[in-house]
């Protein structure tokens, strides 16, 4: 079992809604720093200038960064970016998950809206379509462990 309870698990598929059925494979999961993991669900397109945003601004002050500073971070951009282009197209908004590891408190799970709203997690969060077969595959992985 994971020793501090935290599992981020994220499959490659991204279906292209513009063009009908088509998919690639691009990463959900990034680090910004060696303690904060962030995955993601829905538009692609968005989530990729997030992470890009996200990735600029820890460059930017990565010495003064702290877990507070983040989160609020990722919440404002994540409700900048998903604002800006939610009007024009219902399937371009993002929603994501953070795992952040703390070295005096056991790690957490931070669930964050479209609206960037910042909601803890105790337990669990499934996040994007493929949620209900991450959770079969969790819960028989858990299982064996």
């Amino acid at each position: 079992r994971c020793s501090d309870g935290v599992v981020l698990v994220a499959d490659k598929i991204v279906t292209n809604q513009t063009d009908g059925l088509n998919f690639y494979f691009a990463e959900k999961l990034f680090s910004i720093l060696h303690n904060v993991v962030i995955g993601s669900s829905g538009s692609s397109g968005n989530f990729e200038l997030f992470r890009n945003h996200i990735t600029a601004y820890i460059n930017r002050n990565q010495t003064k960064a702290n877990v507070n500073e983040i989160l609020l971070t990722l919440s404002s951009q994540t409700y900048a970016l998903n604002e800006r282009y939610r009007t024009r197209h219902s399937s371009a908004i993002f929603d994501i998950l953070v795992g952040i590891g703390h070295q005096d408190k056991p790690a957490t799970l931070t669930y964050l809206n479209s609206f960037g709203l910042l909601n803890p997690e105790a337990k669990y969060r499934l996040i994007g379509s493929g949620s209900r077969y991450a959770k079969t595959f969790l819960e028989r992985i858990w299982n064996r462990i």
